[in-house]
């Protein structure tokens, strides 16, 4: 019976009234509920109604209310008028228990200024019971794991990868069969005649052609690229089609090749390399001038390298050299 009053006294709250201020100031302190599960966050609410005029100070907080009750937060105070002779002041405090079992919220101090002097009215102890969280007592077994089901996201950014390589592998092999192609071509055609009379043949043929009046400007310079590098391989065994152009000029230093036959060398294969891989576009007779250039340093190298005894007149690569665009 003590036990169930003091439920009852919490449910309704305290009031103490000073016996000198019994008319004019009223305390209470009061719980949302008087019961709650381990863990639950309980309101508890402070009212002070006193005149406006009367300072009261309401209790100062730590983070504990008891040694089981903590304070989860703290809301500031806010003021109502009930009359002009009348003011009401409420805060609410959040606070739980991680226990279970009656617990009691202690008398809460507010400080009274009373004609100077301070003077302390206290709320009433409150009580309430936490209840544990009630358990499954069946020993069930354990779930199995289920596998979450793969959908098209899951796997498509290994489609793009794969996609990526795909596309990669694909264009380096366009690359290479495409710089390889016209050397191979040009090595296993008419194999018995010398380096400088296949390349002229080649050389001529394009002047014939005139790719560079076709918008195949690009075709034109990988193929006059191509025939000089092969021309340079089978000539001073330089692996020109495996190298770039500033190798191929490095390597043609330790060659009988004159100085000034590398630099029209590399005039034709640097502006080649220009419209493969920057895309730059010369100018028609410019294009026709790289035919000129290509022929003029096929004949200076392939004649370094064969006796004087040929007349001028005779030589068919002088011939060819002078033919018009």
């Amino acid at each position: 019976m003590k036990l169930y009053g003091l439920i009852i006294q919490a449910i309704l709250a305290s009031v103490i009234i000073t016996t000198a201020k019994a008319q004019e100031v009223r305390v209470r302190a009061a719980l949302d509920t008087s019961k709650a599960l381990i863990g639950d966050q309980l309101h508890l609410r402070l009212t002070l109604e006193k005149p406006p005029a009367l300072k009261v100070s309401f209790p100062v907080f730590s983070d504990t209310l008891s040694a089981d009750v903590e304070i989860i937060n703290v809301q500031a105070i806010d003021t109502s008028a009930l009359s002009a002779n009348s003011i009401t002041l409420n805060q609410e405090l959040l606070i739980t228990v991680f226990d279970t079992g009656f617990f009691e919220i202690p008398s809460l101090p507010f400080v009274v200024m009373n004609q100077g002097s301070p003077d302390t009215m206290k709320t009433l102890p409150l009580y309430f019971q936490v209840f544990s969280v009630k358990t499954d007592s069946i020993i069930r077994d354990i779930k199995t794991v289920y596998k979450v089901p793969l959908g098209f996201r899951d796997f498509l950014p290994y489609l793009l990868l794969l996609t990526g390589i795909g596309l990669i592998a694909w264009l380096l092999y366009l690359y290479y069969t495409n710089r390889k192609s016209i050397g191979k071509l040009l090595t296993t055609r008419n194999t018995h005649e010398s380096p400088d009379v296949l390349a002229l043949k080649e050389l001529e043929q394009l002047r014939e052609e005139k790719p560079w009046m076709q918008n195949r400007v690009k075709y034109f310079y990988i193929r006059i690229s191509e025939v000089l590098r092969v021309y340079i391989e089978q000539r001073f065994k330089v692996p020109a089609l495996e190298r770039t152009t500033d190798e191929i000029i490095e390597s043609l230093q330790d060659t009988p090749c004159k100085a000034a036959e590398i630099s029209r060398l590399a005039s034709v294969l640097k502006l080649a390399d220009l419209v493969k891989f920057a895309k730059a576009l010369p100018e028609h007779n410019e294009s026709a001038l790289q035919i000129d250039a290509a022929v003029g340093f096929v004949v200076e190298t392939s004649r370094n390298a064969e006796p004087e005894s040929s007349e001028p007149g005779n030589d068919p690569l002088i011939n060819n050299s002078n033919r018009s665009s």
